[in-house]
C-alpha cells in the first residue's frame, strides 16, 4: 500500500520562502506562475490554491490577482478578486509609466491602444526615409538603357 500522499498545504509550506511575501520555490511556467499538483490529480496555480484555502472559494468571472505583482507570492492578504478586464488593466506593462526605450507615455492612443509618441514619430521617420530610397531606387532602374 502506498503511503498517503502529503496535503497540498503542507508540500507549499515546506517549500516557501516567508517573509514581506510568502514567495514559493517551484518551478515557474511559461507565464511565470507556480503550479501546485493537487489530490486526485490536476495541478492549480499556488494564488488559486492559497486563496481557495485560506479565503473561500472563487466566483465564476472572477481571477485572483498578486496586489504585490510577485507572482510566486500566495500570502492571502497579498491577493484579491478582480475580474479579467480589472486584472489586465492592473497589469505591471498597463501600469508603467514609461515605454519600453525610457520615454513617457501620454494620452494618445494608436489603433486603440497606449502609444509612444516619440518611438511612433521615430519609427516613421525611418520609415519616410527608406520608402524614398525605395521610390528612387524603382525609378532609376526603370529609365531607359539602365
Amino acid at each position: 500500500m502506498a503511503p498517503p500522499e502529503t496535503p497540498p498545504i503542507v508540500r507549499l509550506r515546506r517549500r516557501t520562502t516567508f517573509g514581506e511575501c510568502w514567495t514559493a520555490n517551484f518551478s515557474p511556467e511559461k507565464r511565470g506562475y507556480m503550479r501546485i499538483r493537487l489530490p486526485g490529480g490536476g495541478r492549480e496555480g499556488i494564488h488559486v490554491f492559497a486563496y481557495k484555502f485560506f479565503v473561500g472559494p472563487i466566483p465564476d468571472g472572477m481571477t485572483v490577482d498578486h496586489i504585490c505583482f510577485n507572482t510566486a507570492c500566495w500570502r492571502p492578504d497579498h491577493l484579491q478578486l478582480l475580474t479579467r478586464s480589472e486584472n489586465a488593466k492592473r497589469c505591471r506593462r498597463a501600469m508603467a509609466a514609461r515605454c519600453k526605450r525610457g520615454h513617457p507615455y501620454t494620452d494618445a492612443r494608436i489603433k486603440g491602444k497606449r502609444a509612444c509618441l516619440v518611438c511612433r514619430r521615430e519609427w516613421a521617420r525611418v520609415w519616410q526615409r527608406e520608402d524614398r530610397k525605395r521610390k528612387r531606387e524603382a525609378r532609376l532602374s526603370n529609365r531607359p538603357g539602365a
